[in-house]
C-alpha cells in the first residue's frame, strides 16, 4: 500500500493566476446561452463541449440544467 502523493502548495490568496478581471463578468447562465447561439443551424455540442469552452467554469450537468430553463431567442 502506498502513501498519499505529494502535497500540492496553494496559491497565496493575494496573488491571481490569470490576471486582473475587468469589468462585470456575466453570469454562467449568461456564458452558457451566448455559446450555444453560436452554435450554426444543424451542428450540435455536447454539454460537456459547451462546458469545456467555458473553461469547466460549470459541469456538463449544470449546462443541461442551464439549458433546461434556456430563454426562447
Amino acid at each position: 500500500m502506498t502513501g498519499p502523493g505529494p502535497r500540492r502548495s496553494r496559491p497565496n490568496r493575494e496573488s491571481r493566476l490569470h490576471g486582473d478581471v475587468l469589468g462585470e463578468r456575466a453570469s454562467a447562465w449568461d456564458e452558457v446561452y451566448a455559446l450555444v447561439r453560436r452554435i450554426p443551424k444543424g451542428k450540435v455540442m455536447t454539454y460537456g463541449q459547451v462546458a469545456s469552452e467555458l473553461l469547466s467554469r460549470l459541469s456538463p450537468r449544470a449546462v443541461g440544467w442551464a439549458l433546461h430553463g434556456c430563454p426562447d431567442d
